[in-house]
């Protein structure tokens, strides 16, 4: 892993942890040194704390073409997404109501010509966010993967970003 020379940016208790600094915008990121295979296959990452949802910070789960396209689950302003940005166009797929214990753990997979968002409680129980085509996005054989938390300048305490157990694989 590859984390932005930061402060704020750190690991701790085996959780790769980010820092919103108070009153100013920020995004921060642990970026992945390698990139992965997303074809019939999924990564996984579980997010056991997101910013402060009261104020305008966010937190994502993106994986991204080494062209810079990128799909992502994030969360901003309370709500869960599944969003793309394809060449510089961002657009939401799925939204739903961020509930912290229901969607703990986010993934992101790929069969049959077809990209998943999804979200559990517990890894075992898997709830579709929504889907699309990969013809409408980008070859999904060479992806890196990317965990960010931003925030704006308004922003007096906007938290922390938790994220843990990230797995990838067929």
């Amino acid at each position: 892993w590859y984390r932005e020379l930061d402060p704020n940016v750190f690991e701790f208790g085996g959780e790769a942890v980010i820092e919103l600094p108070s009153n100013e915008a920020s995004g921060q990121a642990f970026l992945s040194n390698f990139a992965y295979d997303l074809r019939a296959g999924n990564i996984v990452v579980a997010v056991p704390q997101v910013p402060d949802q009261t104020t305008e910070a966010d937190v994502l789960f993106l994986l991204a073409s080494p062209s810079g396209d990128s799909i992502a689950i994030n969360v901003a302003a309370g709500n869960l997404q599944a969003a793309k940005e394809i060449g510089g166009q961002y657009s939401t797929i799925a939204e739903t109501p961020y509930v912290a214990t229901e969607h703990r753990f986010w993934r992101i997979s790929e069969a049959s010509g077809t990209v998943m968002f999804d979200v559990s409680p517990d890894k075992q129980t898997w709830t579709n966010l929504g889907s699309q085509p990969t013809t409408s996005l980008f070859p999904v054989d060479l992806v890196f993967v990317r965990l960010e938390a931003t925030s704006e300048v308004t922003d007096t305490s906007p938290g922390e970003a938790h994220f843990d157990d990230l797995l990838g694989g067929p």
